[in-house]
């Protein structure tokens, strides 16, 4: 089977992709080693520029959305363990989506705009060295062969590791463990997603509302994952629950982003390259736009001749990367002080700058403080 672009992972990176290469007239091949819709351990929390995103590019209206979603917040609360911070009101909501659900609607998109989608395929090995076209393996057997392939696999993507796109220590070193559970919704009464700070020293624990249930987690650099069992141990007693069965566990990118995500004609997108926000660990909106930024590449490489190593970094560079940088660095100032959000004086200074926050996590600016800050 031959395709022009042949995409591994069809989560939001992957779909994004499909769907634009599809419409422009090419012929891809997304692959996916599950079957949808399937378990995907995330937050699956939708912040209003991820919104704006997946409404112009695949042409869903905010209502659509809402029926997509679990939940559909207009508040949320901060807290250092027990102690509220900030609940406030906010005037673009937070969407709250499963992601089994959510993935599997924006592959249908993709599928509906030409891609052919093989699920349950598995790629085993691939050989980017033929000259005209590149050669993919999967489990059941199968041989692909494709002019440009697209690694949108995720956290332990098989497309970075196969054409080694990062030092292996390094890529860990950016790694943080997550750890969730779901308890039902009546449980405890939260109706907005709430993060708490103080339990881990580089990371956060979080309780994000569904309709049925209530996801509670806590995530921090794997350097620091011998404590973390310990620490969301703290953080569920503080909560007044009591599990009686173990959380599920899954790594995310936090802050080991790829540079220079593209080899000769070979990309890699969303989790694979490590596009994650390495502050507040959002991975979705940049998921979505790494795929986006990816197929503008493709179709500049095939209708300007743009080097795929050039133009594609370039692309990055100019509307995610400054982002990922400026979060990184105020990542080590903002958790270091979290304690002192806590106390009076802070906290009224934090009540300040509410809005100004809230517009940087929603897309409306960019990451300011960064700017004169000392780290």
């Amino acid at each position: 089977m031959i395709a022009d672009v042949v995409i591994v992972g069809g989560g939001p990176a992957g779909s994004t992709a499909a769907y634009l290469l599809s419409g422009w007239g090419m012929r891809v091949l997304l692959l996916d080693k599950h079957r949808f819709p399937r378990p995907k351990l995330c937050g699956g929390l939708l912040t209003a520029k991820t919104s704006a995103l997946v409404s112009r590019i695949f042409g869903v209206p905010s209502p659509e959305l809402d029926r997509l979603s679990e939940h559909v917040a207009w508040g949320y609360g901060l807290y250092y363990r027990r102690r509220p911070i900030l609940e406030d009101s906010t005037e673009e909501p937070f969407r709250l989506v499963r992601r089994e659900v959510y993935d599997a609607f924006l592959l249908e998109k993709a599928r509906e705009a030409g891609a052919e989608v093989l699920e349950g395929e598995r790629v085993v090995d691939l050989d980017p060295e033929d000259p005209e076209r590149m050669v993919i393996r999967t489990a059941k057997g199968r041989v692909l062969k494709a002019r440009f392939i697209l690694g949108a696999d995720g956290v332990k993507s098989l497309v970075r590791r196969r054409l080694g796109f990062s030092e292996k220590a390094a890529w860990r070193r950016g790694l943080a463990l997550a750890l969730e559970v779901s308890i039902p919704r009546r449980a405890l009464p939260v109706a907005e997603p709430r993060v708490y700070l103080g339990y881990v020293r580089t990371g956060y624990a979080w309780a994000f509302p569904r309709k049925e249930d209530l996801l509670l987690g806590i995530g921090a650099l794997l350097s620091e994952a011998g404590g973390l069992s310990r620490a969301f141990g703290e953080f569920l007693s503080d909560l007044g629950i009591e599990l009686r069965q173990g959380p599920r566990a899954h790594l995310i990118p936090f802050g080991n982003f790829l540079r220079r995500p593209a080899r000769g004609r070979v990309l890699l997108a969303g989790d694979a390259a490590g596009l994650v926000e390495p502050l507040l660990g959002e991975g979705i909106f940049y998921a979505h736009r790494s795929g986006e930024l990816a197929a503008r590449a493709l179709r500049l490489h095939l209708e300007q001749g743009h080097p795929l190593e050039e133009i594609y970094p370039f692309l990055l560079e100019q509307n995610i990367l400054p982002q990922l940088r400026q979060a990184l660095k105020l990542r080590g100032f903002f958790f270091r002080r979290a304690h002192l959000l806590s106390r009076n004086p802070f906290r009224r200074i934090w009540h300040l700058l509410r809005r100004p926050c809230l517009d940087v996590v929603h897309g409306k600016r960019h990451y300011f403080l960064s700017r004169w800050m000392s780290f």
